[in-house]
């Protein structure tokens, strides 16, 4: 009877051997999984920044490039405007020539 309540108690240990391992895969599977997911999330906001920042970049440039093309269309126009009036002088005051132009 002794050897017998030895022998259930052998099991008995390492069943609740067996139970604890099993619990602690679950726990390290769980954690793995959870920090998986935490890198995931990591990446993707990376990646969200990344794509935020050239999308900012992308703007400033057409930004400035439209800004650039709207001082060269005032420039021209400017110019056409000072060269009229250089001409309507011209033709107001003979002896004065078009701006630029040396006599």
């Amino acid at each position: 009877m002794k050897e017998r309540r030895c022998h259930k108690q052998v099991r008995r240990e390492e069943r609740l051997r067996q139970e604890e391992a099993e619990r602690l895969a679950r726990e390290e599977a769980e954690h793995a999984k959870a920090e998986a997911e935490r890198k995931a999330r990591e990446q993707v906001e990376k990646e969200r920044a990344e794509l935020q920042a050239r999308v900012e970049l992308q703007q400033r440039k057409a930004a400035e490039e439209v800004a650039k093309q709207r001082a060269m269309e005032v420039a021209a126009k400017q110019k056409a405007t000072a060269q009229e009036a250089s001409k309507k002088r011209a033709r107001e005051e003979p002896e004065a020539g078009p701006v630029g132009e040396v006599r």
